[in-house]
């Protein structure tokens, strides 16, 4: 297949020293899409491990029941979940792109519901795989909450409750996404600036396959700040502290004069 060929699927997912289950992962995948339709690629973003993913990769890419469908990129350097997701979307040839994480916490049998829901409502660009029930750890949880708290009080634009990077994008979507000058963030946080029509598909997030979350709470909380800035909420709640300081100020001054 050449890189120019377009294909009616894109699946993209990211992964990083995902050794252990990367196979499963294209295994489960493939076979996913195969229940929707033969024109369809498997793009596994290598977000430069340090384990042996690359090589698990590789030798995946040699097997005749995977190697049709089956593309790798590796990235030079890591560069966090949401940069090699930009990747992969650049390189995705699908007129629809699903996004999922690599870890099989997003089951990749949810991606014919993601298609089905699309086809049944034409007018709409975004399906979203939201959670139903989910597996974090406690303080994943917590954050993911505190996170929603704030995008509904102060963001310009609201995301979809329980929505993450697990969605499908019609190639429009795709390129708006790409468009937009975003470092870190949580995907559904940029999907969500797009204002897409968008249909929801609910489903169980599981615990991971294999080993811990590499991401830990910086990497949260930098993909958090990033999300809060592509909707607005930071600069919301920098006018809101600014308020806030400049009545302190002005009571400030206005107690020290009356004295």
């Amino acid at each position: 297949m050449e890189p120019s060929t377009r294909v009616s699927l894109s699946v993209v997912a990211p992964v990083f020293n995902e050794a252990e289950s990367v196979n499963e992962l294209a295994q489960r995948c493939v076979a996913a899409a195969l229940g929707v339709t033969d024109e369809f690629e498997v793009l596994i973003v290598d977000d430069a491990s340090t384990d042996a993913t690359a090589a698990t990769l590789e030798a995946l890419s040699a097997d005749p029941a995977l190697a049709s469908h089956l593309r790798l990129l590796r990235l030079p350097t890591n560069g966090g979940q949401y940069a090699a997701t930009l990747a992969g979307l650049r390189a995705a040839r699908g007129r629809i792109v699903v996004v999922l994480d690599g870890d099989l916490q997003d089951p990749p049998e949810v991606i014919p519901e993601l298609l089905g829901a699309l086809d049944a409502c034409p007018e709409a660009a975004v399906a979203y795989a939201v959670k139903s029930s989910r597996a974090d750890p406690a303080w994943v949880r917590l954050g993911s909450v505190l996170l929603r708290v704030l995008q509904r009080l102060l963001a310009a634009v609201d995301t979809v409750p329980g929505s993450g990077s697990y969605c499908a994008l019609r190639s429009s979507v795709v390129r708006d996404v790409l468009a937009r000058p975003v470092a870190h963030a949580n995907l559904a946080a940029v999907v969500a600036t797009v204002a897409a029509p968008h249909v929801l598909v609910p489903y169980a997030k599981q615990a991971r396959a294999h080993g811990q979350s590499r991401v830990g709470p910086l990497g949260l909380l930098r993909e958090a700040w990033g999300s809060l800035a592509v909707t607005g909420a930071l600069r919301r709640l920098a006018w809101a502290a600014t308020a806030v300081l400049a009545i302190a100020a002005s009571a400030a001054a206005a107690w020290m004069a009356s004295g």
